[in-house]
């Protein structure tokens, strides 16, 4: 008897739990569609009326993809200079022209949300955004597939049309009664569309221009559905960027009414940026402060023609005669709004579009939905409810989406071969790589890139080189094959001459020019300065330094290698945001005074922040300055497969938390890298892990360039599995097996942690980024949240208890031991008397001038 109540009680929580939307399979039962049937009821009571929300959906409609604003601008007053940004930072894109307002305890209590409340954001964005000059100026884009016969495609317009979902079935089983029992079945489900990145595609010539899925058939009797329509996938390479996409037809229209002269490339650019698309915006499912997605239009039906009657009957006509034949179907109707208003959020809730776009930059597993069929109808076996004796009615099936897109493909490379033509990037390829791509001595660029893998030796990953096509004199003023061809330098590896890196480039150098004889010379503080001295005289054809070093060398150096300066075609300036400062002016200016004027000479900067120092030369009025922005640490600054974490503690037990992780099964056999913000702490940590018995190295300012050298080997061939630094790691190390990133210490500027981080999840692997916060960092935790644009969630994997019981007292006594060794060694003396003797010669300066 207990056990039959339990079931008869469990069997009533699980109906209680039917959502509005959420039917029974086929053969539902009475209860089933009874308590269906109240939830609707209940959710209708809550709701505008038919009018209203009628409304809503007329308002959802306009400014969507499919009926945009575009607002224009007289050709006076484009941009004086062409600024190339094919991908660029969200919220400097975007301008938020309204909000929706904010959601009261009331509302959110009554079951309101960003979404059905009818409230949008509304933005607007460069109209360059949502189309590719190629496919404005046709005529270039015809001459391109001429000229490459059609072997390679890097852009395609595509449209695509969802099939629109099955009306449910009218039927009734054979009776004595009036009609007998309601056996109409479901509609099937229009088809969908997928996207896949197949490594073995490597074109989008292959791509359609219109892509269409069929409808569901409609349900049929016998509590039979319909058949769901096939969907359709999509493959396209790896590397393949997708965005939404404005009409070209209706965009050269709105150009040509303007008089923007198409066929001028530089002026085309120019409108396409000034022009601003006004278009709703939906928020993030968690993060309801900013938007985030486009609003994709699908039409929809007003709410009275949502339904579907026996014999061709029409409510508007017919009213009357339904309701004789079955007089609950007027306060049916009016219920029902509730079902076909949840309908209509829930596809408000899945048509949508990033606003950055999708970027496929690594095979998928699994095929990504683009868009989605049209739902299914529903049968009138369901409307066995309510005293309902003659449902002569079932819902119609909700219609497809069309929405169009740009599929463009940024070429995915290790390494980028950037040069003029003849200039040899062919033969280096070739002699490199697998790659056979023709050589010769000729003038004009090659129209295609060309991939190959350089196959390392065992032990070692192999890697990709591509010549990149496009650069011709003048490809800064979009001549040849104009601006296009940056795209594909978007993905391609960017050197950093740093002092940690120098010996990490010189070995991706090696494994260029081995077998081409390219010489290297690599000038950074620490080394032999006789050593480099004579490799400077024998003409290299690459330098790698710091700027210190290398004006060390100028100052020093013979008339006979200033000279050679002079002959200088390339400078590079890699971590500009850093180089700019003022720690690096009074060297940077003694190696420019003996370099070749700029006129002569080609200087590329590369930078991941924007400093004022950087904007600076964005501002400036030079005629020959060229920028290109690709995904800056500002738009991406965290990864998706980079978990971010905290950790709460008092500053007196941090080295015991530390020892705890690092310990536990989890983390024992993980790569660390543990920043903190002092030379003494880190060395203070070395000492104490080492006295652990965990494998630790360390990295920092105090310790002589062999050692540091011989520190980063260690790590990266996992003699030791801690690397403890400070922050001259901080940027662009790259040791691929790192799977752990600890801030010890909290950096005071948010862009460090950004650096920090990122030497961990890269090129698609997962990391995680744990910080060690003190009650004096919570201003520092804030000003990193706001600029990451993330929350960092609570490190849960240790408990203090274990903490205080276990490690505690082990971990203070090893403190204790590596302090007074550091006080035997002397640890920090060196740097102390030189500080001793800069103030000295300060202050004897001072006397002497007074």
């Amino acid at each position: 008897m207990l056990f039959s109540c339990s079931k008869r009680l469990l069997k009533k929580a699980k109906l209680n739990h039917i959502s509005v939307t959420e039917v029974s399979d086929n053969v539902p039962t009475g209860a089933t569609s009874e308590i269906w049937f109240r939830k609707i009821s209940k959710n209708a009571d809550t709701l505008e009326s038919i009018a209203k929300l009628e409304k809503q959906i007329d308002e959802d409609a306009k400014k969507t993809n499919l009926d945009p604003e575009i607002k224009t601008v007289d050709k006076s007053k484009f941009s004086a200079k062409l600024v190339v940004k094919p991908v660029t930072k969200k919220y400097e894109m975007l301008r938020v022209l309204s909000r929706p307002p904010s959601l009261t305890k009331k509302d959110k209590k009554n079951g309101k949300t960003e979404i059905n409340s009818g409230s949008r954001f509304i933005c607007t964005a460069p109209l360059s955004h949502f189309t590719n000059v190629k496919l404005i100026d046709f005529k270039k884009y015809q001459e391109f597939q001429e000229r490459t016969k059609g072997s390679f495609t890097d852009t395609k317009y595509v449209k695509m049309i969802t099939g629109k979902g099955g009306d449910g079935g009218i039927r009734f089983e054979p009776s004595a009664t009036l009609k007998g029992p309601a056996c109409g079945g479901d509609g099937g489900r229009g088809g969908n569309i997928y996207v896949q990145a197949d490594p073995d595609t490597s074109s989008l010539g292959s791509i359609q221009s219109v892509y269409t899925t069929n409808s569901g058939a409609n349900g049929s009797g016998n509590q039979c559905d319909g058949k769901s329509a096939s969907d359709i996938l999509i493959k396209v390479p790896v590397g393949t960027h997708i965005k939404l996409a404005i009409c070209p037809t209706y965009i050269r229209k709105l150009l040509y009414e303007n008089k923007v002269d198409i066929n001028n490339e530089n002026e085309l650019r120019k409108a396409l940026d000034a022009y601003r698309v006004e278009m709703k915006r939906l928020p993030h499912e968690m993060l309801n402060i900013e938007p985030e997605y486009f609003m994709l239009h699908r039409e929809k039906s007003p709410i009275n023609d949502t339904w579907k009657f026996q014999d061709g009957l029409n409510y508007e006509k017919d009213s009357e005669e339904i309701h004789r034949i079955e007089p609950r179907f007027k306060s049916l109707k009016s219920k029902f709004r509730a079902y076909d208003h949840r309908l209509s959020v829930n596809e408000i809730t899945y048509d949508k579009f990033p606003i950055m776009g999708i970027d496929l930059n690594k095979p998928l597993d699994k095929p990504m939905l683009l868009l989605r069929g049209g739902s299914v109808g529903l049968g009138n076996m369901h409307f066995k409810i309510n005293n309902v004796n003659n449902p002569v009615f079932a819902k119609k099936g909700r219609n497809g989406i069309t929405a169009s897109f740009i599929f463009e493909l940024k070429l995915l490379a290790d390494l980028g071969l950037v040069g003029f033509p003849n200039a040899g990037k062919s033969t280096i390829l070739r002699a490199v790589s697998n790659a056979r791509p023709r050589v010769g001595h000729w003038e004009f660029t090659t129209l295609v890139p060309t991939l190959g893998t350089v196959v390392m030796p065992p032990g070692k990953s192999s890697f990709t080189v591509s010549d990149i096509p496009g650069i011709i004199e003048g490809a800064s003023e979009n001549k040849g094959l104009g601006l296009e061809f940056l795209k594909h330098i978007e993905r391609s590896s960017v050197l950093t001459p740093t002092r940690e890196l120098a010996m990490q480039i010189a070995e991706q150098f090696s494994a260029l020019g081995s077998s081409m004889n390219i010489r290297i010379s690599i000038c950074v503080g620490g080394e032999d300065i006789i050593k480099q001295s004579l490799e400077l005289q024998r003409r290299p054809h690459f330098i790698i330094a710091t700027p210190g070093r290398f004006a060390h060398h100028i100052i020093q150096g013979n008339e006979e290698f200033v000279n050679n300066l002079k002959r200088l075609k390339y400078l590079v300036l890699d971590e500009a945001d850093m180089l700019l400062t003022n720690t690096f002016s009074s060297d940077l200016k003694r190696c420019f005074e003996k370099l070749p004027p700029k006129e002569k000479r080609r200087t590329l900067l590369f930078t991941a922040t924007m400093t004022d120092q950087v904007k600076s030369l964005q501002d400036s009025k030079q005629s020959n300055f060229f920028m290109y922005e690709t995904d800056t640490l500002d738009n991406v600054a965290i990864p998706s497969t980079l978990k971010v974490t905290y950790l709460l503690l008092p500053d007196h037990v941090k080295e015991a938390y530390l020892y705890s992780i690092l310990a536990s099964e989890e983390y024992q056999d993980k790569s660390c890298i543990i920043f903190v913000n002092r030379t003494v702490n880190a060395e203070i940590l070395r000492r104490t892990l080492q006295k652990l018995e965990i494998r630790v190295a360390s990295l920092h300012s105090q310790m002589p360039q062999r050692e540091r050298t011989n520190a980063i080997h260690r790590f990266k061939a996992n003699a030791a599995r801690v690397l403890i630094a400070t922050d001259v790691a901080a940027r662009g190390l790259d040791i691929p097996a790192v799977e752990l990133v600890v801030n010890y210490d909290l950096p005071s500027d948010p862009d460090t942690y950004i650096h920090r981080s990122g030497r961990t999840a890269r090129a698609g692997k997962r990391g995680e980024a744990l910080s060690f916060i003190t009650p004096n960092d919570v201003d520092r935790v804030h000003a990193i949240e706001e600029r990451i644009n993330l929350k960092m969630d609570e490190f849960d994997k240790v408990h203090d208890t274990a903490v205080i019981r276990k490690v505690l007292q082990k971990v203070t006594l090893a403190r204790a031991e590596a302090l007074l060794e550091m006080d035997k060694d002397n640890f920090g003396e060196q740097r102390r008397i030189q500080k001793q003797k800069r103030t000295f010669k300060k202050e004897n300066g001072k006397s002497l001038r007074k």
